[in-house]
């Protein structure tokens, strides 16, 4: 064993990995070029308490030993990966969750897994509404630290819209407390926001206090068919004209349908000109679209499992500037399959962009710094 793995050892017992093996499970996230270092490279840490976090740091501290804080290590970016001769901090068993259905809060550890704490508030008749795309496997202490998303971010918001306040340790080891857990509370420094997206530079949250929102009703999922891709793309807009817009709309062009159906039978038509898949459908059909309806969960989960059988998410442009690249996109020589998150202007391609592709791509991303 290392020096730090000896020292921390004999400071927090079993809460170190002696195991190399076992270690080295530790050392990336899920992104997917990683290589990850050898279990004898770098210690293991796995926190169950605050004071577990806070003897680690301060032990990095004195010995100016670098820290890598880790969640579920479901983040596909890499930003989780272990240092050689560094601690990887895990806050993964660190799962108390508290739910006040008076104050409509939650009070939880940064282990906690995000469909976790929703069953955990839906026994109360609540809702926590950041739903990131591994929100089966993700923990509350990853997206606080990532301000995480997800597929229904635009109407609902993301990680902190919800996030009251925040326990976290510093570097040095000292420990803060930010935000209340009141409804209003505007005096002083946002301090939580200041956390929130740090993604682990400023200090280690060990406990959140989380906003929670009265329980939807069961989603109503629309399957929209529609001629033409301009014909698609006029449909959502259609939407994006209501009072009430869906919670989520997945655009599928026709590539990536016959692709999708190609890998599994989801149930889409194929030979289509676009899809999008919406938990709300107003006035598709005026715009030539055939529709099919669902409250099934199987259904439902057929449908939306399709999305995520398409490769990495592209930040583009806001909606309105997407359908203009997409269009010119769509007239490439031996263009991709994409489909767009239509609400939010994210687009995915389903295979590598073609050299024709690139400047259109590269045009957009110039776009985007502008108008995002």
């Amino acid at each position: 064993m290392s020096t730090v793995t000896t020292d921390l050892h004999a400071l927090l017992g079993d809460r170190v990995v002696t195991d190399p093996s076992v270690a080295a499970g530790y050392g990336v996230d899920a992104y997917p070029p990683a290589a990850g270092l050898g279990g004898e490279d770098f210690t293991v840490v796995r926190a169950r308490s605050r004071e577990d976090v806070v003897t680690t740091l301060r032990y990095a501290a004195q010995h100016r030993v670098p820290v890598v804080p880790q969640g579920a290590r479901t983040a596909t970016t890499g930003a989780a990966r272990a240092i050689g001769g560094g601690i990887v901090l895990s806050t993964k068993l660190m799962r108390t969750v508290e739910i006040d259905p008076v104050e409509r809060i939650a009070v939880v550890g940064p282990g906690v897994v995000n469909t976790d704490l929703k069953a955990a508030a839906a026994e109360h008749g609540l809702a926590y509404p950041p739903d990131p795309a591994s929100s089966a496997m993700c923990s509350i202490g990853g997206n606080v630290a990532t301000n995480a998303g997800g597929l229904c971010c635009v109407k609902y918001g993301v990680t902190a819209d919800y996030v009251r306040g925040l326990e976290v340790v510093l570097p040095g080891g000292d420990v803060v407390r930010t935000g209340r857990r009141t409804a209003k509370g505007v005096a002083g420094y946002d301090l939580t926001g200041l956390f929130v997206g740090s993604e682990g530079t400023l200090g280690v949250v060990t406990e959140a206090v989380l906003k929670l929102v009265p329980l939807g009703d069961p989603a109503l999922t629309v399957l929209a068919v529609f001629p033409t891709l301009a014909a698609t793309m006029a449909g959502v807009a259609a939407l994006r004209e209501q009072r009430h817009t869906p919670s989520l709309v997945e655009l599928l062009d026709g590539p990536s349908v016959d692709a999708i159906s190609a890998y599994g039978d989801y149930g889409f038509p194929t030979s289509t000109g676009g899809v999008p898949t919406s938990t709300l459908c107003h006035r598709c059909s005026r715009r030539g679209a055939v529709t099919s309806l669902t409250r099934t969960r199987k259904r439902k989960l057929r449908y939306w499992s399709s999305v995520s059988t398409l490769a990495s998410k592209v930040p583009v442009v806001p909606p309105s500037p997407t359908w203009i690249g997409y269009e010119r996109l769509s007239r490439t020589e031996r263009r991709p399959s994409n489909s767009i998150s239509a609400f939010s202007g994210i687009l995915r391609p389903t295979l590598p962009l073609t050299t024709n592709s690139w400047p259109v791509a590269i045009r957009l991303g110039k776009s985007s710094s502008r108008v995002v």
